[in-house]
Parts: C-alpha cells; sequence; structure tokens
C-alpha cells in the first residue's frame, strides 16, 4: 500500500460540492461541527472567488454523487484538464447534468482566480496531522497488514493508494489508470466517533476488495436474476444507491471480507456489533457468508472457491425466499 496523501484535485472536488450546499443552506453541519477551522478557510476562498453559473452547475447536479466527484478527481491532471476520459466509469457519468468540458471550464476559472494551487500547499502542515492521525488509527494494535488482504486473493492486483478527504463521512473505492483507490474521509480518523480503529481498517480491506470482486461477480451473475434476494435487501434497509443487483452483491460480498479479515484484530463483542449494524443495512445473511471464508483455504485459487462456495450461496438463498413468499 503506498503511503496515504491527500490529492489536490479531490479535495477541491469536495470542497467546492460541501461550500455550494453551504451557501445554499441546504444540509453541511455534518462535515462543519468536526472541521470548523478548515471549513471556514475553504469557505472563504470559495465565496470570494466563486462565479454564480458554477455554483449553479454545481448545484444543479453538475458535481453530485460522491463516487462520481472521485472518479472525476481521479481523472484530471495538474492543469485540471480531464484525460483517459474513454476509461471513465459511463455508468458514474451517466448523469445529463455532467458536462466535462463545462467542468474543466470552470475549474480553470475558480483556480486561477483563488490561487488554489498556493491555499492546497499552505495547509500541508495540516494535511500531514490528519494523515498522521489516519496511521494512527490504522496502526492502533500494530497488526494491520495489507499482505493479508493480497494472500486472501492470492495475487496482488495493482498499486494501492490511499487518498484523505476533508468534505465527506463516507470513504469510497476505486479503480482507475491501473491503481487501487481508497479514499478515505479524513474526520473518520480522528474523531471520537471513530476513535476505535475498526472503522478505518475495515473500510480499507472494504475498498481494496472491490476490485478484485466486482469483475467476478459480473462474471458470473450479470444475466442472472435473483429479484427475492435483492427484495429482501431492500426489505431490511438497503441503500438506495445500490440500484441493481451487482452492487448488492458486490456490497454484500466485500463488507463479508472486510469483517472476515479483521476478526483476529478486534474483541467478539465489537465483530458482532459490526454484523449487526451490516445487517440493518440489508445484508440480513451477512453472517452465514462471513463464515463460508473460512473453506477458503480448501482451494487453489480465489475464484474456483467462489464459483463453487459464493455462488451457490447467493442462489440458495434466493431460491429460499421465493418458496417463504409462495408458500405465504
Amino acid at each position: 500500500m503506498n503511503e496515504a496523501k491527500f490529492n489536490k484535485k479531490i479535495e477541491l472536488l469536495f470542497g467546492l460540492q460541501y461550500c455550494a450546499s453551504r451557501h445554499r443552506n441546504t444540509n453541511f453541519d455534518w462535515i462543519y461541527e468536526n472541521n470548523k477551522e478548515y471549513c471556514d478557510k475553504f469557505y472563504e476562498l470559495y465565496l470570494n472567488n466563486i462565479t454564480k453559473e458554477f455554483e449553479d452547475y454545481i448545484i444543479s447536479g453538475g458535481l453530485d454523487g460522491y463516487n462520481r466527484v472521485v472518479t472525476l478527481g481521479l481523472h484530471l491532471d495538474d492543469n485540471y484538464c480531464f484525460f483517459n476520459k474513454d476509461s471513465m466509469d459511463k455508468q458514474l457519468l451517466n448523469n445529463p447534468n455532467v458536462n466535462l468540458s463545462l467542468i474543466e471550464k470552470y475549474l480553470k476559472e475558480f483556480v486561477n482566480k483563488s490561487n488554489y494551487d498556493k491555499f492546497f500547499n499552505s495547509n500541508k502542515d495540516y494535511y500531514d496531522y490528519v494523515i498522521g492521525k489516519f496511521y494512527e488509527a490504522l496502526n492502533i494494535f500494530e497488526k494491520f497488514d495489507i499482505n493479508k488482504l493480497i494472500n486472501f486473493f492470492g495475487y496482488k492486483k495493482a498499486d494501492m493508494n490511499v487518498y484523505l478527504i476533508n468534505f465527506s463521512t463516507g470513504s469510497y473505492g476505486a479503480t482507475e489508470n491501473d491503481s487501487l483507490n481508497y479514499v478515505c474521509c479524513a474526520r473518520s480518523v480522528y474523531k471520537d466517533e471513530f476513535r476505535f480503529s475498526d472503522s478505518v481498517i475495515m473500510n480499507a480491506y472494504h475498498e481494496f476488495s472491490h476490485p478484485y470482486i466486482n469483475p467476478i461477480n459480473e462474471k458470473y451473475f450479470n444475466n442472472m436474476s435473483l429479484d427475492y434476494l435483492y427484495s429482501n435487501a431492500k426489505e431490511n434497509g438497503l441503500e438506495k444507491c445500490y440500484y441493481h443487483l451487482l452492487t448488492l452483491l458486490n456490497e454484500y460480498v466485500v463488507r463479508a471480507i472486510s469483517i472476515y479479515l479483521i476478526k483476529d484484530l478486534f474483541e467478539e463483542k465489537n465483530i458482532k456489533r459490526l454484523e449487526d449494524r451490516v445487517k440493518l443495512r440489508g445484508y440480513k445473511y451477512i453472517s452465514e457468508l462471513i463464515q463460508l471464508f473460512d473453506n477458503r483455504k480448501n482451494y487453489d485459487n480465489f475464484e474456483l472457491f467462489y464459483e463453487s462456495e459464493i455462488v451457490p450461496f447467493f442462489i440458495n438463498i434466493n431460491e429460499k425466499l421465493k418458496n417463504e413468499v409462495r408458500s405465504k
């Protein structure tokens, strides 16, 4: 895993998203209360340099969605021009308000007028402080090891990068430019609510698992219907951002893997707390899925294990749920 850092383009895009919402009096308190001084500095920069046209564009949805913003940030060069546009996730950009040429134009105008690069560099000491806190949380038990993930899958897929951001509450994963990228909310690494390091460690395993799991699920489930499983997840709290079967299955498996890989780092009661929290978000059968990973050692490679154990697991649950519905 490469050294954690702040990416000035990703930080800018999330900052603009936050400031536009704050200026239009929409919900931003959850960010501000945890990071007042830095938020106020960024907001002042924003107010002094944003144009009404750019703010209107942001509010209209031109920079909406965390995953979309991460993708855009990873495809901006140091001159705030997009590169490798053809490799961008077409699904993430499937929004009529996303206009790459217009975003480039607005960003360049804002960056030049505000001297954003100077602002970013002037906050290096603060970023270094947060990075230090990230490693403190990640290694609080001195047991975190990315090789555990690589050994579990049986191979290293690509370079692994960690980017921290200040203007978000979540963590996100993206595969771009032959790299696996874990984008972590900075406030989650040093505020009291995350003082237990399990969230930071689990999220690292979670996001770095997606590039392994997503292609396998697409291979085995792309043309399969598991409507009863998907309906069950929606009935039990599945978030709307997981809008079709593959996104559900991807989340099901990476959440199970991330909990499985930290089981030896934390007390059993904390692991149960994590499992219960995940079940409330739609993943009712997460505990049974986690138990299956004990069988990984019986297979020569991960995909053989997946085809033999995980694929039938989801098919069987769907059949079970179908029978329950039809028997009512």
